[in-house]
């Protein structure tokens, strides 16, 4: 998972309703790989579409939330359970989902598809090509995706460290994802949302941060010291704060 998919903002209803999709075998979106050649030559795979849906099946298999009222059942895992309750640190969370059902799950077949490219760019600009239309994504996060350069990764840094995640380097392993995600519920993992800085001092609503109005923030900011002459009241398009901006 590179840079672009930097944290997770589903709740646990949006989970849980694509969960309930696997189980009733209904229909859902690609994940989308992008396979580049890193410098020593070594082939890497990275997610470019699919971090959301990916995260929700991992944190349901761990226990981390249930589903129609029930857990995943981790002996349905085989061999597998034990490795998973090691390196994960589950446990079994009761009441159990019914073995049947555990299984139908683990034997959906999901759709992957892979974007060969040499250029980093390019792999880039498809992840801002599928995010471009409708309402996927903030027209904050389309910037940040589609832009190579200093000040978006000095904006990514910053917002990051604001918010408590562990999102700010290039590239981040699945196994960590869950630390990425932006909750409202009294979880064992990701970050509260009302504890974000933002959010706690009543500058911006959770929503917003999680349309990353909190990294339109940030870039409003730097802009405050670079700018020159600075424009006295600035209010920008996708969040509610007025910046009112003043040369010093």
């Amino acid at each position: 998972m590179h840079r672009y998919q930097r944290k997770l903002v589903w709740n646990v209803e949006e989970k849980q309703r694509l969960v309930d999709s696997l189980l009733e075998n209904l229909p859902v979106p690609l994940f989308l790989m992008a396979s580049t050649e890193s410098t020593d030559g070594a082939i890497e795979l990275e997610l470019i579409d699919g971090m959301q849906r990916l995260d929700a099946m991992f944190s349901f298999i761990e226990n981390k939330f249930s589903t129609n009222g029930a857990y995943f059942n981790l002996t349905s895992l085989g061999a597998s359970a034990t490795r998973v309750a090691r390196t994960s640190n589950v446990q079994q969370r009761e009441p159990i989902m019914p073995e049947e059902a555990c299984t139908r799950l683990l034997h959906y077949t999901l759709d992957l598809s892979v974007f060969r490219s040499k250029e980093y760019a390019a792999v880039t600009e498809v992840f801002r090509r599928i995010n471009s239309g409708g309402h996927r994504l903030s027209r904050q996060n389309i910037r940040q995706a589609g832009t190579l350069s200093p000040l978006a990764d000095l904006v990514r840094v910053i917002s990051s460290r604001i918010r408590g995640d562990i999102s700010p380097g290039d590239a981040v392993a699945f196994r960590v994802m869950p630390q990425l995600s932006i909750t409202n519920r009294d979880l064992d993992y990701g970050v509260q949302v009302d504890d974000i800085f933002w959010v706690r001092e009543d500058l911006l609503q959770p929503t917003e941060v999680r349309e990353s109005a909190d990294e339109q923030l940030v870039l409003d900011i730097i802009a405050d010291f670079l700018m020159d002459p600075l424009t006295e009241t600035y209010q920008h398009q996708d969040a509610g704060p007025v910046l009112r901006l003043h040369q010093h």
